[in-house]
């Protein structure tokens, strides 16, 4: 079956919707992964902590790409098996249609899924801001000093309380959806707070982006499923011919060891 005349499915539609589901739950798994592992950032070597960093965002990467081929491979073995029946008289339904491949299906998805998480992102990012200090709680024993203007004005700004904004609260769920990014950085993580907020979105982006690459790669992985399946078919007729040849070997052998007593009589 040539290019042309495989069916292609539809971009929109319950499929790409299922693969933006997907993603919002990736993202999510992977923000939990990355709060479990972060018993680690207690190593005091950089380089341990990003090897650790670095083998699991390659094994989620590998994963998303796995999964992601293995969805496209069966959206073209659908296609492929639909083409098949429309050539003996059938007429598939529109939803039949809309489950065989299509390119851009995942990456529409993804970038779906992906989304609520990247417009947090990039309002973090426009509003990010290099590192600078902060004053620490004041100490509570300092209260005993408060009717002593002398020594309490001083520590007025103490006292100085600025409320949590939307962004703050935004910047709480995207760094714990980049939290496996920050393994490497340890209790440093504050003062790259600055680089970290601009990558954001494209930390957010790499996982997702992962499963449509491998949903690409559908037409490749079905191509090599059918050679293999024909290496096993012709495997298992050499095996086959090869167990009758033994049998008629065994036979007329069996049939010597019979007539040779007779040929003596």
């Amino acid at each position: 079956m040539n290019e042309k005349q495989r069916i292609r499915g539809k971009i929109l539609g319950k499929p790409m919707l299922a693969i933006a589901g997907r993603t919002v739950g990736t993202i999510v798994l992977v923000a939990v992964l990355g709060l479990l592992l972060q018993t680690f950032a207690t190593i005091g070597n950089l380089f341990v902590r990003a090897v650790i960093a670095c083998a699991v965002i390659v094994a989620c990467f590998w994963m998303q790409l796995v999964s992601g081929g293995e969805q496209g491979e069966r959206d073209v073995t659908f296609g492929s098996m639909l083409q098949k029946r429309m050539a003996d008289g059938y007429t598939p339904s529109p939803e039949e249609r809309a489950k065989c491949y299509a390119p851009l299906r995942a990456l529409a998805g993804a970038l779906l899924g992906a989304l609520p998480f990247v417009l947090c992102a990039l309002v973090v990012a426009a509003v990010a801001q290099p590192y600078t200090y902060t004053l620490q709680d004041m100490p509570s024993w300092m209260s005993a000093y408060a009717y002593r203007a002398d020594v309490y004005a001083p520590l007025s700004y103490y006292g100085e309380l600025s409320g949590a904004t939307l962004p703050d609260y935004l910047r709480i769920v995207v760094r714990a959806c980049n939290m496996i990014y920050l393994l490497p950085f340890g209790n440093n993580v504050m003062y790259y707070a600055f680089q970290i907020d601009r990558l954001g979105p494209v930390l957010l982006l790499i996982l997702p982006l992962g499963y449509a690459l491998g949903y690409l790669r559908g037409h490749a992985l079905h191509v090599k499923r059918l050679a293999y399946n024909e290496q096993a078919k012709a495997a298992t007729l050499k095996k086959i011919k090869r167990k009758k040849k033994r049998e008629q070997a065994a036979r007329r052998q069996r049939e010597k060891e019979r007539k040779g007593p007779e040929q003596l009589i």
